[in-house]
């Protein structure tokens, strides 16, 4: 035991240093070397090292106001879903109230068949049952677990059975915020996610169960934070199982990348990518100084410059995309990237202190919210979801449209089923004249709804927290 708690502690320093995920660890190691002579003695080290994780955060991982980095969120959902779906673009939703909020285990020391333990979540049962209570994402993220289909197809377990490290069939979704949820003991065959899929908040996981080490069914659910897990009751609540969203947790005017951290990763990520001779590659640490210089969140303008124009510059002028309402106003360019990036922030900070743009974001907030529009779809002017819904909207079905003005170009394939337009109202009577000015004679019924506008939203912060994601793990 000595030895194996010394192995622990060198584990723990190296996971300060390269970030390794100790819970992953601690379950990896209950997989792989558990000897079913040893179960008790095993368990003993699962619970030890947890413990030794949590008291070597708790003095080495807090930030200044004597809380662990990575603020709580109060935006999180119940992750147990209604017993009603709709289904929206071929995904399934369970968005209403949740079939169950009993918690029959919470965050904390506990006991099970006589052994003491350290729970590093809560359960929650109740409903109608194993294979039909529907497990949701408690918050848009990327999938990282399960990678392979032989990670969802555990039978029925008991308790102490390893199958999953004794998760028995689970998810983990990472989070932009970078937190980390888990949901644990799915029931067999029923997760519809694999790891690199991108989940809305609401989007049906699985179902319940009782697969891995597990006396019952029920969900087992974690939230993690730098590596910690942490008492999800912090960020769940019964009482308000469905908190409206706060829009992208992708800040907008700061970031808390060192420097050295947003160079590094940046230049790895261009490099892999074949951008490794663009201007921003060239002008990567410039790209992080004028950013914080003029107040913009550096990881944003490398991820807006991506996936507007994959940071090639449209001329010598070097502009890339950004800076305009839509990208259908090509006219203007930059006489340096400094003054692109100048331009940008300037533009965000009006949509926070301008008056009138800030109405016009809050008013769209309040409108999507009141219509059920999914959270990611809105925010407030300092959010990613926010802004969004400003700076990137287009008003009607134009068909085809263009990567401009919009339309079905955008309907068809990439925010909904590719033959969407052909099943609603279109509009065809458009164009650009000599001058350059665009117009159309669009009738009513081809106006996007205001569900539309806010799936476009969506889908456009989608796109930049899941390029954020592969370039900082953020």
């Amino acid at each position: 035991m000595k030895k194996v708690l010394s192995y622990v502690l060198s584990v723990l320093i190296l996971a300060s240093l390269f970030s390794i995920n100790i819970n992953v660890f601690a379950a990896k190691y209950e997989y792989e070397f558990v000897d079913p002579a040893n179960e008790n003695e095993v368990h003993e080290i699962i619970d030890d090292i947890y413990n030794i994780t949590e008291e070597y955060y708790a003095v080495y991982h807090k930030d200044d106001d004597n809380g662990f980095i990575g603020a709580y969120n109060n935006k999180f959902w119940w992750p147990i879903g209604s017993a009603e779906t709709t289904e929206e673009n071929g995904v399934i939703f369970a968005k209403g109230d949740p079939e169950t909020t009993n918690v029959t285990s919470p965050f904390g020391p506990r006991v099970v068949n006589g052994v003491a333990g350290n729970h590093g979540g809560v359960d929650i049962a109740g409903g109608s049952g194993e294979g039909n209570v529907n497990i949701i994402a408690a918050k848009s993220g990327v999938v990282i677990y399960p990678t392979s289909d032989s990670q969802t197809q555990y039978p029925r377990g008991y308790y102490c059975s390893s199958d999953g490290g004794g998760y028995g069939n689970y998810v983990m979704i990472q989070h932009s915020d970078g937190t980390i949820t888990v949901y644990a003991h799915m029931y067999t065959n029923s997760i519809t996610v694999r790891a690199g899929d991108t989940v809305s908040q609401g989007q049906v996981i699985g179902k319940l169960g009782s697969t891995g080490c597990s006396t019952g069914g029920h969900l087992h659910f974690e939230v993690r934070v730098n590596q910690q897990r942490v008492d999800p009751l912090l960020y769940i609540s019964a009482d308000d199982p469905r908190p409206s969203g706060s829009g992208g947790q992708f800040p907008v005017a700061t970031t808390t990348l060192s420097k050295d951290e947003f160079v590094y990763m940046a230049r790895d990520y261009l490099e892999k990518t074949g951008k490794g001779s663009s201007l921003f590659y060239n002008e990567i640490e410039n790209v992080y100084e004028w950013s914080l210089k003029y107040g913009v969140n550096p990881e944003l303008v490398l991820v807006t410059a991506l996936t507007e124009n994959g940071v090639n510059a449209r001329n010598d002028n070097n502009y890339w995309g950004i800076g305009f309402y839509t990208g259908n106003q090509h006219g203007t360019s930059y006489a340096s990237l400094e003054e692109g990036i100048h331009a940008y922030a300037d533009l965000l900070a009006s949509y926070r202190n301008n008056p009138s743009y800030a109405n016009s974001i809050n008013s769209r907030a309040q409108e999507r919210e009141a219509a059920g529009c999914d959270p990611l779809g809105y925010g407030s002017p300092d959010t990613l979801s926010g802004t969004q819904s400003l700076y990137s909207s287009f008003g009607y079905r134009f068909n085809p449209g263009n990567w401009g003005a919009g339309g079905c170009v955008y309907l068809n394939g990439h925010m909904y089923e590719s033959d969407y337009c052909s099943k609603v109202p279109t509009c065809t009577d458009y164009g650009t004249d000599a001058s350059g000015n665009f117009w159309h004679h669009c009738s009513p019924e081809t106006a996007l709804t205001v569900i539309e506008q806010c799936d476009y939203t969506k889908w456009q912060v989608q796109k930049k927290t899941s390029v954020r994601f592969a370039i900082f793990g953020l």
